[in-house]
């Protein structure tokens, strides 16, 4: 926030003076010197941008809120092979409900590494399909976490929501198979699909 509000002085600008170019002007000067920090300051950003918004003291109409830095990829070691997860994939029965819903929980869980807890907490609004992410926030450390998601786990997902997964008004993606339709019971319940 300070660099920010350091720029606009330095550029001799007043409250009124702040415009959307002016928060694009300041992201393209500090990207060049803050690459390590740049998740810092688009976080203040949003926090400065929606305050005079907000109090409607001066009109921005680029909704920054909406910024997300696009972390580079971690190189991280898988703790099965190719072999063993097509291996595991293979004895799910895939043309039954269950099968359906189990093959989304395992391929999410093998593509993403996602914690038990956070799998069967996921909810409808979590994944973006459009940019093929998703966006929670893990039920362990609280922090958020965005992740991409392979085309083949999407798919998978489709598949159980749109043909599998029974009418129910859970939020969350999976649910039990038998009556009453509602979450899995916490990261026990996936003991049984492993």
């Amino acid at each position: 926030m300070r660099h920010f509000f350091c720029f606009i002085e330095q550029a001799g600008l007043s409250a009124d003076g702040i415009s959307d170019s002016t928060f694009f002007e300041f992201l393209n000067t500090v990207s060049a010197t803050n690459k390590g920090s740049m998740d810092y300051i688009l976080i203040a950003i949003k926090l400065i941008s929606n305050f005079p918004k907000a109090q409607r003291k001066i009109s921005i109409k680029t909704d920054f809120s909406r910024l997300r830095l696009k972390y580079p990829s971690q190189r991280l070691i898988s703790p099965y092979s190719a072999d063993e997860i097509k291996k595991v994939l293979s004895v799910v029965d895939n043309t039954s409900d269950i099968g359906k819903r189990d093959t989304a929980i395992l391929m999410l869980a093998f593509n993403t590494g996602l914690r038990a807890i956070d799998i069967t907490r996921l909810c409808l609004g979590d994944i973006d399909w459009l940019s093929g992410e998703i966006h929670i926030v893990q039920s362990k450390t609280k922090r958020p976490l965005s992740l991409p998601l392979h085309a083949s786990v999407m798919n998978a997902v489709a598949d159980y929501i749109l043909e599998a997964r029974p009418k129910s008004t859970s939020k969350e993606i999976f649910i039990r198979t038998l009556s009453p339709y509602k979450s899995l019971n916490g990261a026990n319940s996936l003991d049984g699909v492993i």
